[in-house]
């Protein structure tokens, strides 16, 4: 069968023969003996590729070659974003935080869009297990006023989720400081 599989990963493929014995090669024709027997172990492969299978009952030329293709995707890398800092204008302890326009660039951090998602979450194991609707919505308001709170970003593969990394960063909204009246200040 065809395989998917995210970049840097080895795979073992399996083939079976109605009779005698299974050889992997590298091309269509020609090629390279790899391996021999009903499995193969790929090297840690970082492209994908195509195996192929034949068998050869005693006696007999080998039978045509059927391939395998091994689909790699890329694994992103989590840039890590600035901390959110807010200095809250209207005392009520809570911002609406852009993270699409403000946080999702610097997570990308030039890895095409096209190829990868940015999803938010309130703890990391919903991140991790990229809990169907526990991800967070942009603009995300803050939900304890004057509270440090964690978000956590996990960015993954379009083509293949399980390819994926997760960073962490604070949301904060300060209360705006009001100075004091000083008092005068005298020196002889």
């Amino acid at each position: 069968n065809n395989i998917e599989v995210c970049s840097n990963s080895s795979v073992i493929l399996t083939a079976t023969a109605t009779e005698g014995t299974v050889f992997w090669y590298d091309a269509i024709t020609g090629g390279n003996l790899l391996e021999t027997g009903n499995t193969f172990t790929t090297p840690v492969l970082t492209n994908s590729k195509t195996y192929y299978a034949a068998a050869s009952p005693e006696g007999c030329e080998t039978s045509d070659r059927l391939a395998a293709v091994v689909t790699v995707y890329a694994v992103p890398v989590a840039n890590n974003p600035v901390d959110n800092r807010i200095c809250d204008d209207d005392g009520d302890g809570f911002y609406n935080f852009n993270f699409d326009t403000d946080t999702t660039p610097q997570i990308l951090n030039d890895q095409a869009i096209t190829e990868f998602e940015v999803l938010y979450f309130n703890t990391r194991s919903d991140a991790e297990a990229n809990v169907a609707g526990s991800n967070i919505t942009s603009p995300y308001t803050n939900t304890t006023a004057f509270t440090l709170e964690t978000i956590y970003a996990r960015i993954h593969n379009k083509n293949d989720n399980s390819c994926s990394a997760i960073v962490a960063f604070n949301l904060f909204v300060s209360e705006t400081p009001i100075p004091t009246q000083p008092v005068p200040y005298r020196v002889c």
